[in-house]
């Protein structure tokens, strides 16, 4: 199985076409400020299945594909000890997508 893109931005081009670009950049800045909280909240073992599942749906949401797919991973992961390098991924798609996200929005703005 190929790898996905980690960033599509036809994503956030449909949610602007839906929302408008002021609150695409509004909805996206709190996913990129929350995005660190919720790591730390998996890392440190509260509800992570719950956080996961929600960082799947916003990563979806703007375009951060693989981060999508590895928080996927993270919300079935059977225990901690496969939750860890699967976090760990997660964090790096994060860190890789997170100028993308912030480079369209303001190009769009």
């Amino acid at each position: 199985e190929a790898e996905p893109a980690d960033f599509d931005p036809e994503a956030l081009a449909q949610l602007v076409g839906e929302i408008g670009a002021a609150a695409t950049a509004r909805a996206a800045r709190v996913f990129l400020d929350e995005t660190a909280a919720r790591f730390a909240r998996i890392a440190a073992g509260g509800a992570i299945a719950m956080e996961a599942h929600s960082l799947k749906s916003s990563a979806a949401t703007f375009g951060a594909v693989r981060l999508a797919r590895l928080a996927r991973d993270i919300e079935t992961a059977a225990d901690a000890a496969a939750v860890r390098p699967l976090v760990a991924a997660a964090e790096a798609a994060f860190a890789a997508v997170r100028p993308k996200i912030e480079s369209h929005l303001a190009s769009a703005a």
